[in-house]
This record gives C-alpha cells, structure tokens and sequence, in this order.
C-alpha cells in the first residue's frame, strides 16, 4: 500500500509550507542563472539552452534575475508574517526581527566606526 506524502505541510503540527520552500530554491537558481552570466555572456551553453526553452517560446524580454529577487522577497515577507499555529504572537515577531536586524545593525556600526 502507498502512503500519501503532504508536501504542503509539517505533519507535526502544520506550521512549515515546504512548496515555499521549493519556490524560493526556484528564485534563488534564476538569480543564480543571471549573476553567472547569462545576460553577459550570450556563447554560454546554458544560456542558449535556457533561450531555446523558456524566453523565446514564452517571449521574456530579461533575464531572470530581477525576477528571482522580487519572487524571492515576495515569499520572504509572507513567511516572515506567517503565524503558522504559533501561540505567542508578540514573543515570535520579536525573535525574527531580532534575527533580520542585529546583523544588519553590527554591519552598519563596523562601517561607521572603522572606516578608512
């Protein structure tokens, strides 16, 4: 007998979406695609693959770079907001922006404190 797999969702108790998950590799090898040249170098094999494929049959007039940023930054910021049966609200939004910000914030002060 097979068993059913459910890629939408942890069976543990429902708070992860693995097709995010799969969308965002998705956005990442199309901006992988672009910054390992195939807008700048057009000989590329896999860039006459990919033009062969996908641009001229479906008529995309640039690459899939800036695609893959908006898709990217587009799935980010729902999971970002995504409560996912989380009890404490409040205690999970501070954590994530704890994460995004301390980063950012240490960068901004080395910058600022030890620049030439």
């Amino acid at each position: 007998m097979v068993e059913k797999v459910d890629v939408y969702s942890d069976k543990s108790n429902g708070s992860k979406i693995y097709a995010f998950d799969y969308l965002r590799v998705i956005a990442l090898v199309m901006i992988l695609y672009d910054h390992l040249g195939g807008f700048y170098n057009p000989n590329w094999i896999v860039k006459k693959i990919i033009d062969f494929f996908f641009v001229v049959p479906l008529d995309i007039i640039q690459d899939f770079g800036a695609f893959g940023v908006s898709l990217f930054f587009l799935l980010s910021g729902f999971l970002f907001t995504y409560n996912g049966n989380y009890k404490n609200e409040a205690k999970k939004t501070f954590k994530k922006t704890m994460k995004t910000y301390v980063g950012c914030l240490m960068a901004f002060f080395y910058f600022i404190f030890y620049k030439d």
